[in-house]
């Protein structure tokens, strides 16, 4: 989503000046086409944690499903132990994002590499 394109471009910055390394930020070309109005000057970082709210009805989401996966990105790095205790409670396979691979020991599976589908 091209609303979305703040936050990559803030956070690429931050990481390539944190690490110095170069930051490749790839966008779609089918994002590129997609109507977009440039971002108002009250920009600000997405909260990492969802609002109490949305965190329950992901929780209703869960317990409610048959067939539990989880998608781990480096989001989720700090919360390693949490998420391992979610995929052994549900019994969830886990697919991990490239920056992600280090959170779960157990995956069926990487995305975002080349040659993957």
């Amino acid at each position: 989503m091209p609303e979305q394109l703040p936050n990559a471009l803030d956070r690429a910055i931050r990481v390539a000046q944190a690490t110095g390394s170069p930051i490749a930020l790839i966008i779609p070309a089918e994002v590129r086409e997609l109507p977009h109005s440039a971002p108002t000057h009250d920009f600000t970082m997405v909260p990492s944690s969802p609002p109490g709210s949305e965190l329950a009805r992901g929780a209703e989401v869960i317990n409610a499903g048959s067939k539990v996966a989880v998608l781990v990105g480096q989001g989720a790095r700090s919360a390693a132990p949490q998420v391992r205790a979610l995929a052994e409670a549900t019994g969830a396979g886990g697919v991990k994002a490239l920056l992600g691979k280090d959170v779960l020991p157990y995956v069926t599976g990487s995305i975002g590499l080349p040659a993957t589908s």
